[in-house]
């Protein structure tokens, strides 16, 4: 039986998939079989952010279900200017023929993505991007790095969808402010978020066309991985 191990780090990146398993929301830190049909045996970890707490997690997972793959899925924020929200991007650098194949072919963008310890602000994307990387996020190095003590046979099937351009208007401090290090959760602070738009009160347009951007995202993002998961399922 193939086993797969799909992780997300933050709790919205799950719910499409658990929903579609019909399992209940979850909350970062969780752990659930998505489906065992006696061919295929999907496990899914809510990790949270790239932090020590996710990395524990991450190995926690990685060793205790021995998966064939492991699939790291969810948002990243765009290098290169030229890629849009809601772009989905593959880095294949780890991946299968079979399993590139099958991302290409919906629409995904064979691409290198970076990993950071802090989320990235628009002149860290800038220069990621002369370094020739298209987007950057926080766990793959995390994951990579647990399947190298105790998983190196297993294949990475990194896949990304852009949350955030590399023009982003929100400031890289207003980002921070809700990521919370110790858990690798994600949590909106209303006193913050009065503080920085008392600073810069044009902050709140910004959020609110952020927030309908994210929501078009969100919705290709939902019915891509969906789709992947399709696709998983019918692979030999």
């Amino acid at each position: 039986m193939k086993k797969v191990l799909a992780i997300f780090p933050m709790t919205y990146e799950a719910i499409p998939p658990f929903k579609k398993y019909g399992i209940k929301r979850p909350k970062v830190g969780d752990f659930a079989e998505l489906l065992n049909n006696g061919k295929l045996k999907i496990n899914a970890l809510v990790s949270g952010f790239g932090c020590d707490a996710t990395r524990g997690r991450i190995k926690n997972a990685i060793s205790g279900c021995a998966p064939d793959t492991i699939m790291l899925a969810g948002y990243c924020g765009a290098c290169n200017p030229n890629i849009k929200n809601g772009s989905c991007l593959l880095d294949s650098r780890n991946t299968s023929a079979a399993l590139k194949n099958m991302a290409l072919s919906m629409g995904a963008k064979d691409a290198k993505i970076a990993t950071v310890a802090r989320n990235a602000d628009n002149d860290k994307k800038s220069g990621l991007f002369k370094a020739g990387y298209d987007g950057v996020e926080m766990e793959a190095q995390i994951v990579l790095d647990a399947m190298s003590d105790c998983a190196s046979k297993a294949e990475f099937f990194h896949i990304r969808w852009i949350s955030d351009s590399s023009e982003c208007k929100i400031e890289q401090p207003f980002f921070e402010s809700m990521m919370h290090y110790d858990t690798g959760e994600i949590r909106i602070s209303f006193y913050n978020l009065a503080k920085f738009i008392i600073a810069r009160p044009s902050l709140l347009k910004d959020l609110i066309d952020f927030r309908r951007e994210l929501n078009q995202t969100y919705a290709k993002y939902a019915s891509d991985i969906t789709g992947i998961l399709n696709k998983l399922e019918k692979m030999p």
